[in-house]
């Protein structure tokens, strides 16, 4: 009777709009735990992971031939170029970036000693804070991967100002770099020296506002951590928004009677086509793969200790596969917001001009549902070796989190399910609502998703033997 009372009271003061929110926020605050099915504790015989590493058919990336010990130019691209006409014009909307040496690693290039580092506002970091084995470590840099059937760029010095040197003419990089992944790497202090491994956390498309938290939380614990932001950033991209200008300059735009027709696309092209695309998961988890390498050559006390993958969204969707390439070395995996088959997450998303859309001969969108829609979906799977669809069963009996909402339209909600049914049926944390809050509220559970990664961290090296994350002279408090 007392409670009744109370809940009257409380519903008088706060009005019932007021209370609808309390309710939102107290149900936001709370995740439906599904433990793993046993066949995904079960899973595959040990080391399936290395298998998807050595026995898959990844893509050849050119490691042969790279510069080394050259300072080079590099220029990067900052959104779509706005200058119209001719190339040089266009090139005002590329800026310079660093002037640094290229070296090889991996499947491509690494670009270290950055001075901008992720985030907003594009933060700088001054003289302190870059020794790699030291505490303290605020550094970044970047890596590019190259198609081995393009021939690096000759690139030659345009004219100077009598005193020294022009800059290189990049138009050769940009035709042919496919993929350049930028990322932070920051170490704890000296009161949790040395970290007791690596964590690899790639934010979503949106900003790492309210994912960064979790990579924070890694951090406060004693983890060294590697973030990347966003979907990568290559130079293809702009080539075509250069070609897109040249063609409207010519009066053969989109809205003009001189633009050629829209191509008619076979059932087997267009899942050609998206297969193509899916590529991209391969070439990310080169990126992650080098900057591993790297992180554990710069940084000798991190070296073989255990390795976590975090990611969120786009950096949940992608995670199977980078996962699935760098092996056994990771030993626990979170992916929240992801799904598997990129091809109809693209198409049935509601993110606002996501150009990845499907049309007929008659230029009207293939409907998803549609008999034709599903049979592109199909090759496309079978086509697709990296998209996580393919890449998650390698995952199967690895310590694996999935946290999904249930009413999820961004990556949409079956596709989440796809994933988890991929994977084994991991152990998974859901809630009712969907992409925009589940990210919203993820800091919330930084703690509980760090405890998830560490407490199976430690299972695992006590199933091999190996050293656990507690391990060390880490003073850093675990909760």
């Amino acid at each position: 009777m007392e409670r009744t009372s109370t809940m009257r009271s409380v519903i008088e003061r706060l009005g019932v709009v007021s209370l609808a929110a309390m309710l939102v926020v107290l149900g936001a605050c709370s995740y439906t735990r599904e433990p793993a099915a046993e066949s995904a504790a079960a899973g595959e015989p040990d080391g399936s992971r290395v298998h998807a590493r050595r026995g898959m058919e990844w893509p050849a990336r050119r490691t042969e031939g790279l510069p080394s010990g050259e300072r080079r130019v590099v220029y990067r691209p900052r959104g779509e170029p706005t200058a119209r006409g001719n190339e040089d014009a266009a090139l005002s909307g590329i800026s310079v970036a660093w002037v640094q040496e290229l070296s090889p690693i991996g499947q491509g290039l690494v670009l270290t000693n950055r001075t901008e580092i992720i985030g907003e506002g594009g933060e700088t970091f001054g003289e302190t804070g870059n020794d790699w084995t030291a505490p303290g470590l605020d550094s970044g840099f970047s890596f590019f991967t190259f198609r081995a059937d393009r021939p690096f760029p000759r690139m030659r010095r345009g004219p100077g100002d009598g005193q020294r040197e022009g800059p290189l003419d990049v138009r050769g990089l940009r035709r042919r770099a496919v993929l350049a992944d930028e990322f932070q790497v920051r170490s704890p202090g000296a009161d949790a020296w040395p970290p007791k491994g690596i964590a690899l956390v790639k934010h979503g498309l949106g900003g790492l506002e309210y994912t960064r938290p979790v990579a924070d939380e890694l951090l406060r614990r004693g983890w060294l951590v590697v973030e990347s932001e966003g979907l990568s950033w290559g130079f293809e991209r702009v080539e075509r928004a250069l070609e897109e200008e040249e063609r409207e300059a010519r009066g053969q735009g989109a809205g003009s009677s001189g633009a050629p027709k829209p191509k008619a696309m076979s059932v087997d092209e267009a899942s050609t086509a998206f297969a193509q695309g899916a590529q991209l998961f391969a070439d990310i988890a080169y990126s992650w793969e080098a900057a591993l390498a790297l992180v554990e050559k710069k940084c000798a006390a991190v070296a073989g200790k255990p390795v976590v993958y975090v990611g969120f969204s786009f950096g949940g969707i992608v995670g199977p596969t980078v996962v699935a390439r760098l092996g056994d070395r990771v030993k626990a995996t979170v992916l929240a917001g992801a799904g598997a088959n990129l091809m109809g997450i693209a198409n049935e998303s509601d993110i606002e001009g996501l150009d990845l859309m499907l049309t007929g001969a008659d230029g009207k969108r293939v409907m998803p549902g549609s008999e034709e829609y599903r049979a592109i979906s199909e090759m496309y799977l079978q086509k697709a070796a990296w998209d996580s669809y393919n890449t998650a069963p390698f995952l199967m009996g690895q310590p694996v989190l999935l946290v999904q909402g249930r009413s999820d339209t961004t990556v949409p909600s079956r596709y989440g399910e796809l994933l988890w049914e991929r994977l084994g049926r991991p152990e998974r944390w859901s809630a009712w609502y969907g992409h925009p809050l589940l990210i919203y509220f993820i800091g919330d559970h930084r703690k509980e998703i760090v405890d998830w990664l560490e407490r199976h961290v430690r299972e695992t090296a006590g199933k091999t033997g190996e050293a656990g994350a507690s391990s060390g002279a880490n003073k850093a408090e675990d909760n």
